[in-house]
């Protein structure tokens, strides 16, 4: 080039070695920020995996486990309460019972059987409801066809097996009470540093006949004793009771069996918290 000659600038007033340099810049820098974005998602960012058979997370906000003890028929009336009760756990307004779920909360429902094992009937996370689709950014038509879905399934699960359940000649709710702690709850020292809410629902006429031991017998175990033999632990767990009266065990069904229940869901024994005891 001669002594006479400028070096080649362009309009910015920047020559081509420079610009070069900010162009190299911006690709290095763009490169660096995608590969920085790609690891943060990879293991920052990973969207919870959902399983496609009962629409839960690995931890869902909320789990409610119900317990139906039906060891008698219930009464047309009594049918019909236990009927709305699922309902009002699908309703956008909570009811009275305060049993609703949110988006992502967890329903486990089970059947006491004639044996310590009860049936699960029913298990699915709420898919939310229509007043969520702005904080969820979800298409109200999509969120009001799963809610009815999962409202639907589970009233008829709970109605058909209502309507087919045989008269049982002994009543495992304690065991039944254990299995459902051990097979959907973590351990208590867990939960006890969790946020997760615990919940059980027990509906019941609340008088217990097996093996381990009898509310017919005279002189029932005493709540400690029964937990000294069959120990459970409840801590941090809420538990609501459904009373279901029965005409033929009245004599039972006294005002010692509540106090034998509410002894028996207290922090010195089981570690729970009897949030209510309401009839059916």
């Amino acid at each position: 080039m001669s002594k006479y000659e400028r070096p080649s600038v362009g309009p910015t007033g920047l020559g081509e070695d420079e610009r070069l340099g900010i162009v190299n810049y911006l690709i290095w820098g763009l490169a660096t920020l995608a590969l920085a974005t790609f690891f943060y998602y990879m293991f920052f960012g990973k969207s919870e995996v959902v399983d496609p058979l009962t629409n839960c997370g690995s931890n869902p906000a909320k789990h409610l486990a119900v317990l139906v003890d039906l060891s008698d028929p219930l009464a047309a009336a009594q049918r019909a309460s236990l009927v709305n009760r699922f309902l009002e756990i699908s309703n956008v307004a909570r009811g009275e019972s305060g049993i609703a779920l949110s988006k992502g909360d967890k329903l486990t429902v089970y059947f006491v059987t004639k044996s310590d094992t009860p049936e699960l009937v029913f298990q699915a996370c709420s898919p939310g409801n229509v007043d969520e689709v702005d904080r969820l950014n979800q298409a109200a038509n999509r969120v009001q066809a799963q809610w009815r879905k999962f409202s639907l399934d589970m009233i008829s699960r709970v109605d058909e097996k209502i309507s087919n359940v045989d008269p049982l000649s002994e009543s495992y709710i304690v065991e039944s009470l254990a299995y459902i702690r051990a097979k959907e709850f973590p351990p208590s020292d867990q939960i006890l540093k969790s946020d997760q809410k615990l919940s059980i629902v027990i509906i019941s006429d609340f008088l217990q006949s097996s093996p381990l031991f009898s509310h017919y017998n005279s002189q029932p175990l005493a709540a400690a004793e029964l937990h000294q033999q069959f120990p459970i632990l409840l801590n941090g767990i809420e538990i609501d009771a459904l009373y279901v009266s029965n005409r033929k065990y009245l004599k039972y069904q006294s005002p010692e069996l509540l106090t034998w229940w509410r002894e028996y869901f207290s922090e010195g024994i089981t570690g729970s918290n009897l949030k209510s005891w309401r009839a059916l």
